[in-house]
């Protein structure tokens, strides 16, 4: 009887740690292959001549991040007003550091006032949206 309470006692033991070996790689695997993780804390669009946009961009992943593309959409129907995908200054955002992005986007028909969200794109497909009021 001592013998088998020692036996279930070894397997508990075992298969505790075995769950735990698991438990680990599947969490180590899964935070390697996830994509990159980027936040707007603040963003205007300027309308005079050209749009400039600028945005605070905070890269909140595990690896460092590089912005390929700015888009601002309609606030209210989501649809593309203008979009930047060359000349973004600030585009290369550090891992756990913000950087200021700026591109000048062109934004036919829209005018000084108008609500639009600030979409930003990074090369690993990660993306962040922030709303707010075109000025002039």
């Amino acid at each position: 009887m001592i013998a088998t309470l020692i036996l279930i006692i070894i397997a508990v033991v075992a298969g505790v740690a075995v769950y735990g070996l698991v438990t680990g790689l599947v969490a180590q695997t899964t935070t390697q292959q996830s994509p990159g993780s980027i936040v707007i804390d603040g963003a205007s669009v300027k309308i005079s001549g050209s749009g400039n946009v600028q945005a605070v961009v905070r890269n909140i992943g595990i690896r460092d991040e590089t912005v390929t593309a700015v888009y601002v959409l309609d606030a209210t129907d989501q649809s593309l007003l203008g979009a930047a995908t060359s000349g973004i200054s600030g585009s290369s955002i550090p891992q756990g550091r913000s950087n200021l992005v700026k591109a000048t986007v062109s934004l036919p028909g829209v005018s000084s006032g108008d609500w639009v969200i600030v979409k930003i794109v990074t090369s690993d497909g990660a993306s962040a949206t922030y709303k707010v009021q075109t000025s002039s």
